[in-house]
């Protein structure tokens, strides 16, 4: 009776493991060799989630003595790995061995501003994008050399000098504000945009006409924001290739409402050029029901 039990359970694992085997198997074709279509466009959201799925039961099939559907799967996981790491960093920041460091802080979405400037005098942020959801100026405290609000109740702030600031016009519905400052030995152009409540259509024109505003430009940019698709994404590779740019970040599960959230789509990243890294980052502690603010150590 045991081994006939035993036998079935085998049958019924190896059943499982096939299924799976041909579901993320379907997916990976999909998204290879169809990414034109819509049901290409909703995978290539989960294309994290679906590869640590493949990882995580390519292990157990080896373990369980599964051998072809562990091959299979490792297969998967692989063409997942290669094709997430066109545009994303799976689990590591890129790092450089720069020595100067520059603190921004951004957060989006906030429900209280000022909780937020408590963090930037905390961290001791250089620059600080606070994007709000009650539009209407933030007044902020005497301890920054410069500050501009944004049109959609935002406000940027910094402790450096800034030769010019303002607002990119990017899509009907969606605004960049950028600031150009002056470290002691560069001058960078920072933009913070939020891509999250406008369409994905929208957000195709939106990286076009912000493309068209980086290249613009004649000195370092570095820009942070939620973008509204994964780094992966067709439209975001195309942008990446236009604009030189790099995202530096591993892949932040999360959408600033909570922490970790393994079912959301990685939509937020740091882009920067090849001379810049990140020496940290986090999500810092959150009022009740408020988003949490990025903290960003980059260096160059």
């Amino acid at each position: 009776m045991g081994y006939l039990s035993q036998k079935k359970k085998k049958t019924n694992t190896r059943e499982l493991l096939n299924l799976l085997l041909g579901a993320i198997g379907v997916c990976c074709f999909i998204v290879l060799f169809f990414d034109s279509l819509r049901i290409s466009e909703q995978l290539s959201h989960w294309l994290f989630q679906i590869y640590v799925c493949a990882l995580v039961f390519f292990i157990y099939s080896f373990v369980s003595k599964f051998y072809w559907q562990g091959f299979g799967l490792l297969l998967c996981a692989l063409v997942l790995f290669f094709k997430i790491g066109m545009g994303g960093n799976l689990f590591t920041n890129i790092k450089t061995d720069g020595s100067q460091e520059l603190k921004i802080l951004y957060q989006n979405n906030t429900k209280d501003p000022y909780k937020t400037l408590k963090h930037v005098y905390k961290y001791q942020a250089d620059i600080a994008a606070v994007l709000t959801k009650e539009k209407g100026n933030i007044k902020t405290q005497p301890l920054t050399k410069a500050h501009f609000n944004t049109s959609d109740g935002g406000t940027v702030l910094t402790t450096y000098k800034f030769s010019r600031s303002g607002e990119v016009l990017l899509s009907e519905n969606s605004r960049a504000a950028f600031v150009d400052i002056k470290t002691r030995n560069k001058e960078i152009v920072f933009i913070s945009l939020d891509f999250s409540k406008i369409s994905h259509q929208e957000q195709k024109i939106a990286l076009h006409n912000l493309a068209e505003f980086i290249n613009m430009q004649d000195v370092a940019v570095i820009v942070i924001g939620h973008f509204g698709q994964e780094s992966w994404s067709s439209d975001f590779l195309d942008f990446l290739e236009e604009t030189k740019l790099e995202v530096k970040n591993k892949i932040l599960l999360s959408d600033g409402k909570q922490y970790f959230n393994p079912f959301k789509m990685p939509a937020i990243n740091v882009l920067a050029y090849k001379d810049f890294g990140i020496k940290g980052i986090q999500f810092l502690p959150a009022a009740k029901k408020d988003t949490h603010a990025l903290l960003v150590s980059i260096n160059y």
